[in-house]
């Protein structure tokens, strides 16, 4: 799950490591640029389709994205949640709901963030690590 060129690094490590039976992207859906009818496609999506995969778009608003049904093979899933799924986000943008994380074991859920967090949190945690000056990561 992601969108932009960030998420696309992360998504060809994992494309490249052949360690998946499958791989499924989830990405923002085309949006208008500005005032004009041009429209903005993510870049994930694109990368995704260049390579093949399956690519699913979230619904444009938050309560709709909140009440969106995984596709399979994740809905799939009876019980317990499945060992054999992972979940990844990267720069994904949207806060996943509970019903939808269920769907995962805790494990099996990561969020890769290329900011320093949780020391920079907020709309512009790169930028302000930039600003500050900011030379190593921080851990915790």
């Amino acid at each position: 799950m992601g969108r932009d060129e960030f998420s696309c690094l992360a998504l060809q490590q994992l494309h490249r490591s052949n360690l998946w039976d499958e791989i499924h992207l989830a990405t923002h859906p085309d949006q208008k640029v500005d005032r004009s009818s041009r429209l903005s496609v993510s870049p994930l999506k694109i990368l995704g389709s260049s390579l093949g995969l399956p690519v699913h778009t979230i619904p444009m608003s938050k309560p709709e994205f909140r009440n969106w049904t995984l596709p399979p093979p994740f809905t799939e899933v009876v019980g317990s949640p499945s060992s054999k799924h992972v979940l990844i986000t990267a720069s994904f943008g949207r806060i996943l709901p509970l019903k939808m994380l269920k769907l995962f074991a805790p494990d099996r859920r990561l969020n890769v963030h290329p900011s320093l967090l949780p020391a920079y949190r907020g709309p512009a945690p790169i930028q302000h690590a930039l600003l500050n000056d900011e030379k190593k990561r921080v851990f915790v």
